[in-house]
């Protein structure tokens, strides 16, 4: 029984954790593609997918994404469990914050598009 809250425990704080994990994905892929490029990419301008050496980096974009995008309804599912079954402790308030901003940043470069950066990725 232990090993399975633990396994759950480490799946929640994926998906906790999932927008910075992507945020920091896609710092460190834009920076590597400019270094590489010797610009700050644009779109069609070098092919996200087609730049030597980085398809790793894109990789790690593109699976961090999809559980970014999913994120939302396993930590509501998560946050109206913890409501329903006890009052969420102080320290669970702070983690759904964090959670939050991370989601709000991550919704600001998909929608926002600043630098047309996400125009870019999803070239």
């Amino acid at each position: 029984m232990v090993a399975w809250q633990s396994i759950g425990r480490g799946l929640l704080a994926l998906f906790y954790a999932a927008p910075w994990a992507w945020l920091l994905c896609f710092a460190a892929f834009t920076a590597a593609a400019t270094y590489v490029t010797g610009h700050v990419p644009s779109y069609g301008n070098p092919d996200p997918k087609q730049i030597d050496d980085l398809w790793i980096l894109y990789t790690l974009v593109v699976m961090w994404l999809g559980l970014t995008l999913l994120s939302p309804f396993v930590v509501a599912a998560h946050a109206f469990a913890r409501v329903v079954s006890s009052p969420a402790p102080h320290l669970e308030r702070q983690h759904l914050l964090v959670y939050a901003l991370g989601a709000t940043l991550v919704a600001y470069i998909i929608v926002g598009d600043p630098a047309g950066l996400a125009t870019w990725l999803w070239d």
